[in-house]
Formats: structure tokens, sequence, C-alpha cells
């Protein structure tokens, strides 16, 4: 008991330091006794379209990634660069032939995105047609996968405190997950969101 009052002070007291650190990076690893189960939560969407089916040899590929915040509130989202998405294309066989970032240099900045309630983002893209070797590709069907790179936002939950059967010394390494030990759980409430979209390329022939 004790043992267990000590911890529960010493708790008390960094309580305002695990705060500011969980919104301030992705690391999880120094919360005691943490196990990382990231969830994805449906609180919002993402959707990615191209402005037509069919583009003819040679015609540059528009794309559309919008991302919708369908909770009831607004969502931030926390950046730990410039970049905010990826789109990678590939061809019938699976094969990577572009990806946006290919060459693409984003500084190491801090930045944020606030969609509001029932609002959106919306990113565009353009293709060219040609390969990360810039080279022109062949007529074919090609998908475009792009995703959504927030940083984790980590909420927490459960009791900060090993059950002792399984961790006796409470030093916060439980030999068990987290249902058994009542080691607190961790929920990412900002996950990658992904979307594909598939068009061909039509020859001039």
């Amino acid at each position: 008991m004790k043992l267990l009052a000590v911890c529960f002070l010493l708790f008390a007291s960094c309580n305002v330091g695990y705060a500011d650190s969980m919104n301030s990076a992705d690391d999880q690893s120094h919360l005691p006794g943490v196990i990382p189960q990231i969830t994805s939560n449906q609180s919002a969407a993402a959707v990615l379209t191209s402005g037509s089916h069919n583009y003819p040899v040679g015609k540059d590929v528009y794309l559309t990634f919008t991302i919708t915040n369908h909770s009831k509130s607004a969502m931030k989202y926390q950046f730990n660069s410039a970049q905010k998405y990826d789109v990678v294309i590939t061809d019938v066989n699976g094969a990577v032939v572009w990806t946006w970032s290919h060459n693409r240099i984003f500084g190491p900045v801090n930045t944020n995105d606030l969609i509001p309630s029932g609002g959106t983002s919306v990113f565009k893209i353009e293709w060219t047609q040609r390969d990360d070797n810039d080279h022109p590709v062949p007529p074919g069907v090609y998908t475009a996968a792009a995703t959504f790179m927030p940083a984790a936002r980590p909420t927490v939950s459960g009791n900060l405190l090993s059950n002792q059967n399984n961790d006796p010394v409470n030093i916060g390494m439980p030999i068990m997950d987290n249902v058994q030990t009542g080691a607190v759980k961790i929920n990412n409430t900002t996950p990658p969101l992904n979307a594909k979209t598939t068009f061909v390329i039509v020859s001039n022939k």
C-alpha cells in the first residue's frame, strides 16, 4: 500500500509534464507502463478523385485529395514537416512509377491544419505522365494512392500503475497485455488517412 501511495503521488506531480509531452511529440515510449495500441477513428474520411477517367497520352493528370471532418468538433492536425500528404502512382502490375514527394524537399517545420466540423481540407495534385526518372509512361491502367500523414496525437486512458502481481516492483514494464495488467492504453486520435482512384492513359493512335 505504501508503494502504491508513493507511485500515485509521483503520477500526480508529473501529470502536467505528461500532458505537455503527449501534445508535442509522436514518441510514446516515454510513458511508463504504456503498451501502444494505435487505433483508427472514424471522425474523418479521405477521398481521392481524378479529373477524368481517361487521359490521352501526354496530357496532365489532375487529382484532388479531400479530407473531410465528420465529427461534431474541429479536428486539429499537426505535422512534423512541411509535408502533409503523399501520392504514389502504380501501374497495372502494382509497380511504382511516380511518387509525388520524389525529389521534393520539405522543411523541418511544425505546421497545423484545423478542419472545422463538417469542413474539408483539399489538396490538388498534377501529374505530367512521367515517372520518377522523368521518362514518359506508356498507355495503360494506373492507380493513384494518397496518404494524409499527420503526426500522432495520442490520448491516454486507463490506470498508470501496473498490476503488481505481474509487475512486482512497479517499474512500468508489465509482462502481460494492458487488459490483464491495467496498464494505460494509447489511442491515436489523428491516424493516417488513405484513399485511391484509378484512371486510364489511352493511346492517341
